[in-house]
């Protein structure tokens, strides 16, 4: 079962013009993602990061996962929520072995790692 704790490894440079922007581990760019404001982000038995994004918009809003090695090599990505719903993310915790949160309001989710210590990790992605 993965554990995971909170982070402050990634930062981004957003401009409020552009749907991709440049996610950074450590001040070092590691790619493009959707998006524009880290929500949490969680370091994963120091064998990677998940990191979930919005757009900072409760109005149009989807909330994207994205999965890192511990380099910051994206590994995988998972949207939730179509474009232009009316979402705010909460209710956000870590518990066995996944992480689990309210997106938009009401609806409940649970995001697990799959094969993270066998180097094919992918994201799992539960309405629950």
């Amino acid at each position: 079962m993965t554990t995971a704790g909170e982070t402050r490894a990634f930062t981004m440079r957003a401009s409020q013009e552009a749907v991709l922007n440049a996610l950074l581990f450590e001040g070092r760019p590691v790619g493009e993602v959707p998006g524009s404001t880290i929500e949490r982000q969680f370091a994963l038995d120091g064998q990677g990061y998940l990191v979930l994004i919005s757009y900072d918009s409760p109005f149009e809003e989807s909330l994207h996962a994205i999965l890192l090695d511990q380099t910051g090599r994206i590994l995988d990505r998972v949207r939730i929520g179509p474009d232009g719903i009316a979402g705010v993310l909460g209710d956000v915790s870590w518990k066995d072995g996944a992480a689990h949160f309210a997106f938009p309001k009401g609806r409940q989710w649970r995001l697990r790692i799959e094969g993270l210590a066998k180097g094919r990790a992918r994201l799992q992605l539960d309405r629950l």
